[in-house]
């Protein structure tokens, strides 16, 4: 029987602090991050509705986090991992201008999009070390799609 990873995680990430440092989005960056890897078959039982429900609880209880601790806004932001096959999120200062993202990024309107493209990676358990030359030049030459929301919400 199959049982979806998200329990699991969940519980896990809910249990971590949330970094507010907004003199050093790096460190804001890296320690707000969070990489989740599934299997080619764990990947064809879910959907990406399972995904977005798990990345909504996630900011749910980010955002009320936020919220408790009177914490200034932050953006939530969240990717497909192309080298790593993962689904990644993390957060940062709402002050800072940009994400921290040394690729060229595209600001996708769905989290749905990022969704669906991890469960449909070919990566999803990495790239073979035979084949890593050719997938790094082709995930050098694409953008990044990054979907974010502000938190917390308004309304």
């Amino acid at each position: 029987m199959f049982k979806s990873p998200f329990a699991e995680w969940y519980p896990e990430v809910a249990s971590y602090p949330i970094v507010v440092d907004a003199t050093n989005m790096l460190r804001e960056a890296q320690e707000n991050q969070w990489a989740f890897s599934l299997t080619i078959e764990q990947a064809g039982l879910l959907n990406v509705e399972d995904v977005v429900d798990f990345l909504e609880a996630v900011i749910e209880h980010r955002q009320q986090r936020l919220l408790d601790n009177h914490a200034s806004p932050m953006k939530f932001y969240c990717w497909h991992d192309k080298q790593a096959g993962q689904l990644r999120f993390s957060m940062v200062s709402d002050l800072h201008d940009h994400l921290p993202f040394a690729c060229e990024i595209v600001s996708v309107n769905s989290i749905d999009c990022v969704a669906t493209v991890w469960l449909l990676s070919e990566a999803l358990t990495g790239i073979e070390l035979t084949g890593l030359d050719k997938a790094m030049n082709e995930i050098d030459s694409e953008c990044t799609c990054v979907w974010s929301v502000l938190l917390p919400r308004n309304g």
